[in-house]
């Protein structure tokens, strides 16, 4: 994945968002010292901080943006750094809690636009925000179909319930050094419960754990189906038990002939 070129690969401290499925985890985010002793490390050219985390998006109409599978991912966005994974494809970049980015797609599909007014709930209560800019993600413009919404980082720590904390450092390596050897040196840092990832591990664990949550809710709408089916079929022989049955009552009042009584007699012209 290019957008992800030229890093050694984050130190994350939670997932990029939290599965909702049965194997979920959780894991605590790393202080600002962590990305501050990071920075230091021989062969760092640049190291940033991000945070991510799943949150509601309220529509202008007031109700909630909801959808089967993906999630709506809050994210932390570095206006002009390289190492952004978001580009502005309209508007610009956000600033203050009451300001955010929303990927072009779900905003062609809401009929959203630049100078929109909706609401974000993250840790807390419901935040009246600004639709300041669309973007894309990476060079195909997706991740996996989730909503992104992305905010500057400080408002991202703060909405998400995070002040000072990062979930997940992103680091660019010097020239010539490779992912493996800064990995090493980024490991031998770190304090216990982080790890450290180059860009093809960070790729295939994320890939793995927006699956994970897939699979999730396609096993509660095969459930769903499942219910639909019985019920359909229920519907269905009701349907047709029920003529059956009044049918049957009317068969039964037909008149029985009686053998002691002579049949008519026929009439000749």
């Amino acid at each position: 994945d290019d957008s992800n070129a030229g890093t050694a690969g984050p130190v994350p401290g939670v997932p990029p968002f939290q599965s909702s499925g049965p194997d979920a985890t959780v894991r605590e985010p790393g202080p600002q010292a962590v990305l501050d002793r990071v920075s230091k490390v021989e062969g760092v050219a640049k190291a940033i901080g991000n945070v991510s985390q799943t949150v509601t998006l309220v529509l202008p109409n007031g109700k909630a943006f909801s959808k089967h599978g993906p999630p709506v991912l809050g994210l932390s966005f570095h206006g002009g750094d390289p190492q952004e994974s978001l580009t502005i494809v309209r508007g610009s970049a956000p600033h203050g809690v009451g300001q955010l980015l929303l990927d072009a797609k779900t905003a062609s599909s809401q009929h959203l636009v630049v100078g929109s007014r909706v609401g974000v709930i993250g840790n807390g209560a419901r935040q009246a925000a600004t639709v300041v800019g669309l973007v894309r993600f990476g060079p195909t413009n997706s991740l996996a179909g989730a909503t992104l919404l992305a905010f500057d980082p400080p408002s991202a720590q703060q909405l998400f319930g995070h002040p000072g904390a990062w979930d997940q450092l992103t680091i660019a390596a010097d020239p010539g050094v490779s992912d493996a050897t800064l990995r090493g040196r980024i490991a031998a840092v770190l304090p216990k419960g982080l790890e450290a990832l180059t860009s093809a591990q960070s790729t295939a664990q994320q890939s793995g754990q927006i699956k994970q949550g897939l699979r999730f809710f396609n096993t509660v709408l095969q459930v769903f189906a499942g219910v639909s089916l019985f019920v359909g079929m229920f519907l269905i022989f009701n349907t047709f038990s029920r003529p059956v049955a009044q049918r049957a009552r009317e068969l039964a009042l037909l008149p029985v002939p009686r053998p002691d009584r002579a049949p008519p007699a026929s009439r000749r012209l």
